[in-house]
């Protein structure tokens, strides 16, 4: 299956082929691994991330670039959410202004045109291997990351109960 390249390997993928399945987990898993890790920094996180998201996007029937881009962008739009979260232990990142730490707040804007380039520039697309993302998908993006403001501002909440 080596030789085959990624078009054949999804086609027989979805026909149900698992060694062409595995094929092609193994040939894009190590690129879309190693930017979760080095976005979350935690080897198990990361694992579970790439192989959810990427899996997801895949088997959805999208192409191969698009669900390497929709995995990638998912770990950048976690990672800005949890930076912005991780500012206080207890308040609010709805009550906290954004430019309290101004050197965050410029890096982040920053790395988001990083990643619009990397999404829309042709020199970077053909070096990431992404693909421009659509409207609907930016907002699965979006509905996805979300959940980790979600869930840390519910903790949030918790711990300013417990303290007073």
């Amino acid at each position: 299956m080596e030789n085959q390249d990624d078009t054949e390997l999804i086609r027989l993928a979805r026909e149900g082929d698992s060694v062409a399945f595995e094929e092609l987990v193994e040939r894009n898993y190590t690129f879309v691994y190693k930017i979760s890790y080095k976005w979350t920094g935690i080897k198990e996180d990361a694992e579970d991330i790439t192989q959810n998201v990427f899996m997801s996007a895949l088997n959805s029937g999208v192409p191969l670039e698009r669900a390497r881009t929709a995995a990638l962008t998912t770990m950048v739009f976690f990672q800005f959410y949890q930076a912005l979260n991780c500012r206080s232990e207890t308040e609010s990142i709805f009550r906290m202004n954004p430019m309290s730490n101004p050197f965050l707040f410029y890096a982040m804007i920053a790395a988001l045109f990083a990643q619009l380039a990397v999404l829309y520039v042709p020199a970077l697309q053909w070096i990431f291997r992404t693909v421009p993302l659509t409207m609907t998908e930016w907002l699965e993006v979006g509905l996805v990351t979300v959940t980790v403001v979600i869930a840390v501002e519910i903790d949030k909440w918790i711990r300013r109960k417990k303290l007073s």
